[in-house]
């Protein structure tokens, strides 16, 4: 994008047409980083430009891409207000994978439900979003509907519904698709070939040719190379399918490396290795996607980094990262969530806070997952101070495990009145229900403050009777301050889970 980019600026302010506008927008939905494109349209405004129905199509992409379901909400009033919404299909599309992208599915819904004629785009466009947000019964009943209706599907939509049809086990229905798509000549077609083998290895089939046991597969891959047909496209993409079902990994990608970087999804292969948890496979499957230069979609890019969390491998994060960062993938708000994690697990708090602060627009998992990052990584006072800041952000509600870690930095600082003041927050301001973690912190702050008289009356006016918390917590501050006597106690009220017991704790404590 940079060329264009450059291209663009060089031209006389007055001499940019909406076209130019649009045109470099839509580069940026496009190929990332999509941010650049809702900064372009601000620009616009700015300069009194008026954007069309396709400028708001693209900055409805864009919002997609990175997440901003705010801006979002903006661009629907405003196309609203424009009444572009039900004159123009574009517009109401992208509105509907913009609430999908951003998981905000009913609104999804609701604009689709007010489009008067939607056309196929639209219908997958809903078709998407049911499945993207794990509705894959209704996505397949839209399905149905659209069958019934005599609607001419295409293969992104076969594949969507091959896709739920998968998720739900509804083998049967997967194998009609696979009928459907032959009769309308979509064999070959290298998109649903691949749909197809993640449909066919999930439940235990080579694509066309069941196999019942691993030595009649290998029976099979070697007559095929006796006959010369050992090369055939269609055959080693079944054999790759087939040697992932019996959990020969080496020997399937092995067979992968013949096959040409269009002929299969680097993607299923990456999935394969993650439904087995095979973190170590997908690290090197990942150095194999490096040397070949494949790209990739988003969910495997999620999954190599999560790869790289598990395995605490920071260099091969970095190497992710700077992949990703290079193909546009690492420009949204979940892809720097999931870096975050990562190189918080790494032990990298600069890595970590450097893709936080790429981010656009910072939502509560994103200010979470910084917050959780500085006190796995100890340092829980800048964890308070990230959590003080969030709390000062209007449009960021804090969520029950942002209060959890701010909590537990506050017990290991040993912040008592902090603790408090977000405790007070969390249950009254914010409306949030407490959970045992919630108590155990508060309980924790102050057994290692030595203000045992406090935790007996918080546990005895705050913390439910059923909940486990007050032991666990008491046996912990116990140990920090070195109270034999007291650990000994603890253990029983831990083991117990009694409330008599953790009251024994307090008498003993302030008998000794």
């Amino acid at each position: 994008m940079r060329p264009a980019r450059e291209v663009f600026d060089a031209m006389p302010a007055p001499g940019r047409s909406l076209v130019a506008w649009t045109a470099l927008m839509s580069g940026y939905a496009t190929h990332g980083p999509a941010a650049e494109a809702l900064e372009l349209l601000l620009c616009m405004l700015g300069l009194l430009l008026r954007p069309d129905a396709f400028v708001f199509s693209v900055a409805l992409r864009a919002c997609a891409a990175v997440g901003n379901l705010c801006l979002g909400r903006q661009l629907h009033g405003a196309v609203a207000k424009l009444n572009y919404v039900g004159a123009d299909l574009f517009v109401a599309n992208g509105l509907v994978t913009m609430y999908s992208s951003c998981q905000s599915l009913r609104c999804a819904e609701k604009v689709f439900g007010g489009i008067a004629a939607p056309d196929l785009v639209s219908l997958t466009s809903m078709l998407s979003a049911y499945t993207e947000n794990g509705c894959d019964a209704e996505a397949l009943m839209l399905f149905m509907d659209m069958v019934r209706d005599g609607v001419a599907c295409d293969a992104f939509t076969l594949s969507v519904a091959l896709r739920a049809a998968s998720s739900l086990g509804h083998v049967r229905l997967g194998h009609q698709l696979h009928c459907c798509m032959i009769k309308m000549g979509l064999v070959g077609n290298e998109f649903l070939d691949n749909c197809l083998i993640g449909f066919y290895g999930r439940y235990g089939e080579l694509q066309l040719m069941p196999l019942g046991d691993a030595v009649s597969g290998m029976e099979i891959h070697s007559n095929s190379i006796r006959n010369g047909y050992g090369t055939n496209t269609s055959i080693l993409k079944s054999l790759v399918n087939f040697y992932f079902r019996q959990g020969r990994y080496h020997q399937a990608l092995k067979l992968c490396l013949s096959l040409s970087n269009h002929e299969i999804s680097w993607g299923t292969l990456v999935e394969a290795f993650s439904q087995v948890d095979d973190h170590v496979g997908i690290v090197n499957l990942f150095h194999v996607i490096q040397r070949c230069e494949v790209e990739l979609d988003h969910h495997t890019a999620r999954l190599i980094v999560t790869s790289c969390r598990k395995l605490a491998l920071l260099e091969e994060g970095l190497q992710a990262h700077a992949y990703m960062t290079k193909r546009g993938l690492a420009s949204t708000a979940c892809m720097n969530r999931h870096l975050i994690d990562m190189y918080s697990s790494c032990g990298s708090l600069r890595h970590a806070f450097d893709a936080f602060n790429y981010m656009p627009d910072k939502d509560a998992s994103s200010w979470t997952s910084i917050i959780a990052a500085n006190v796995e990584n100890g340092c829980p006072e800048t964890a308070i101070r990230l959590f003080s800041q969030m709390l000062m952000k209007e449009k960021c509600r804090p969520t029950s495990q942002a209060f959890l870690f701010a909590l537990k930095a506050c017990a290991e600082s040993g912040l008592v009145s902090e603790a408090f003041r977000f405790f007070v927050s969390m249950t009254e301001v914010y409306r949030i229900q407490p959970s045992e973690g919630h108590f155990s912190h508060m309980i924790e702050v102050l057994g290692r403050a030595g203000m045992f008289k406090e935790a007996e009356h918080f546990i005895d006016s705050v913390v439910p009777s059923e909940s486990g918390a007050s032991a666990r917590s008491l046996l912990c501050a116990a140990i920090q301050n070195g109270n034999e006597k007291t650990g000994a106690c603890s253990r029983q009220a831990s083991k117990a889970g009694s409330r008599c017991l953790s009251r024994k704790f307090f008498t003993w404590n302030l008998e000794g």
